[in-house]
C-alpha cells in the first residue's frame, strides 16, 4: 500500500512539474537547485545555511502540491542531522559496469567508459 501511495505521489509530482514547466513557472525546478544547493552547503559545514535553504525547498514543494518531494526533503534534512549526507555519498560510490564485457569501452557509467 505504501508502495502505491509513493508511486502515485511521485506520480502526481511529475505531473505538476510538467504542468508549471509548461505554464512558464519553475519553482520546482528552483526547489530541486535548493535541494542540491544545501547539501553542498551542509558538506563544507555550513549547517544552519544549509537548515536553512532545506526549509526553503520544503516550502516550494508543498506550495506545487509535490508530497513526494516534500518527504524526500524532510528526509535528507533529518539525514543531514544524524551526521549522514544524502548526496555526497552518492557521488562517492564507485561506477557500476553496464550489459556488456567490462573489457569493452564504454561500459562502465563514467565518461569514456574508464
Amino acid at each position: 500500500m505504501l508502495a502505491a501511495q509513493g508511486a502515485l505521489d511521485s506520480a502526481a509530482d511529475l505531473a505538476g512539474a510538467a504542468a508549471m514547466t509548461a505554464a512558464g513557472s519553475l519553482p520546482f525546478l528552483h526547489a530541486e537547485a535548493l535541494v542540491v544547493r544545501a547539501d553542498l552547503l551542509s558538506s563544507i559545514g555550513a549547517r544552519p545555511d544549509a537548515e536553512q535553504t532545506f526549509e526553503q525547498a520544503r516550502l516550494i514543494f508543498r506550495e506545487c502540491g509535490a508530497p513526494a518531494r516534500v518527504r524526500h526533503v524532510e528526509r535528507v534534512r533529518t539525514e543531514l542531522g544524524e551526521g549522514r549526507r544524502h548526496l555526497t555519498r552518492a557521488r562517492q560510490a564507485p561506477p557500476r559496469i553496464c550489459a556488456g564485457s567490462p573489457r569493452q569501452p564504454g561500459n562502465l557509467t563514467e565518461p569514456g567508459g574508464r
